[in-house]
């Protein structure tokens, strides 16, 4: 299976986001976060009401204070992620990457770059994990090739060769649930 990608600003924006707004298994941390200090919150509330306002009333409401105010910037920072992306790594923007799906490893080549092709063996990746728009292969928490899923939908001729008919993206997803296992392939909706 061999697949193109081209990289931009808004995927690299949505990856960014992406593995910081996940646990390990690519499911959504914030909303813990915020219904964890909404309790916290509530909490200090009824402590203030109940007991009168004494220091240590005061020193408990100016925690959970802290703890909501921290979750804001949190919560801003994540969300505005990737804004200065172009800033930290303009290469990316232009970047295309070729994919090469063997037997026993992935062979990655940046189109353009003299650089020789990557080869990563399927025990090196940490997990991959199927998006509704992306395949991200994770090489660490935080550091993954992305192979754009609308690119093989909508262009597979010039894309995707592997000799067979059917859906091509229902193939790699198959492939890579098989090399993966069930501890390393993970589907998410969002």
């Amino acid at each position: 299976l061999k697949v193109v990608t081209h990289y931009n600003r808004e995927m690299l924006q949505e990856f960014f986001r992406f593995t910081l707004l996940r646990t390990k298994r690519g499911r959504r941390k914030l909303p813990w976060v915020v219904f964890f200090s909404a309790v916290v919150y509530v909490f200090s509330a009824v402590i203030l009401v109940s007991r009168g306002i004494d220091s240590k009333t005061w020193f408990l409401f100016l925690l959970s204070g802290l703890v909501l105010f921290m979750d804001g910037i949190v919560f801003y920072a994540f969300h505005s992620a990737g804004k200065s992306i172009d800033q930290t790594n303009p290469a990316m923007l232009t970047a295309v990457n070729e994919y090469s799906f063997e037997s026993r490893y992935i062979e990655v080549k940046t189109v353009g770059s003299n650089k020789k092709a990557d080869r990563v063996r399927y025990d090196q990746l940490l997990k991959v994990i199927k998006t509704p728009r992306y395949f991200y292969l994770f090489l660490t928490e935080t550091s993954a090739y992305i192979i754009s899923r609308e690119e093989i939908i909508e262009d597979e001729k010039e894309t995707v060769t592997d000799g067979r008919k059917g859906n091509v993206d229902d193939k790699l997803a198959h492939f890579l649930q098989e090399k993966m296992g069930p501890d390393g392939y993970f589907e998410r909706a969002k």
